[in-house]
């Protein structure tokens, strides 16, 4: 069974990763995966990811169609992003409107957690695109047993908040 088909993820055009523990590798994962079935995928952020794009990727940061185009016909998966020091900003709001025109599947990883295997998120989090058909939350095995100080992106808020209800 494929990663597509463990997730049911069938009809879904653009799915947000969000959480914790793994979202960059299930986001590379997926856009290999749909690909492989000859889909155009694109993979973005509507926060912010690393910038540096795997073998197999390209970098897709201005709001030009023939490029993306161009990405896809040399067997690539763009990455859309703005570069900002050494992450990828989210696209431009030009850049969104092409890329759900043109794309078969759009990932986007719409979360971070400060390299920590779980989060709890503040009251703005997640920032889910407008037009996500599914929501995957993650988080990472690497926390079980572990005291949450160690393991959780903004574990005083959570602190907080278990011991207020």
């Amino acid at each position: 069974m494929s990663l597509i088909e463990q997730l049911s993820l069938g009809e879904d055009r653009i799915v947000a990763l969000c959480g914790a523990g793994g979202k960059t590798s299930l986001l590379y994962a997926l856009g290999r995966a749909w690909a492989a079935r000859g889909q155009r995928v694109a993979l973005t952020t509507s926060t912010h990811i690393q910038g540096t794009v795997p073998e197999g990727c390209r970098l897709w940061d201005k709001p030009d169609e023939g490029a993306l185009l161009d990405i896809w016909r040399a067997g690539l998966i763009p990455v859309a992003g703005r570069p900002v020091d050494v992450k990828l900003k989210e696209p431009s709001e030009e850049m969104w409107a092409i890329l759900r025109n043109t794309a078969e599947r759009l990932v986007v990883e719409a979360d971070g957690a400060a390299m920590h295997p779980v989060k709890y998120p503040a009251v703005w989090e997640p920032a889910v695109p407008q037009y996500t058909d599914r929501v995957l939350v993650l988080a990472g095995l690497t926390a079980l047993g572990r005291p949450l100080r160690e393991v959780c992106h903004r574990a005083d808020l959570a602190l907080r908040r278990h011991v207020l209800s």
